[in-house]
């Protein structure tokens, strides 16, 4: 493998790492809200930030599948 292949590999695995991060903060977020609010109902706020996740979710998905 050359030096070319070598970087780019490099790049998409720490976009990857980004992209968990990424997805860990939102999840994290997520969470904080539902247990501050867990004695109300969900706002469309809430309901619009769970489905983001889960399509974001699908999209990484769609990444990772060859």
């Amino acid at each position: 493998c050359n030096s070319a292949c070598l970087a780019m590999y490099i790049s998409s695995f720490f976009s990857h790492i980004l992209y968990i991060l990424y997805l860990l903060c939102i999840l994290l977020y997520f969470l904080m809200v539902l247990f501050m609010k867990l004695a109300f109902t969900f706002s469309i706020f809430e309901c619009l930030l769970f489905t983001l996740v889960i399509k974001a979710l699908k999209m990484y998905w769609m990444l990772w599948e060859p």
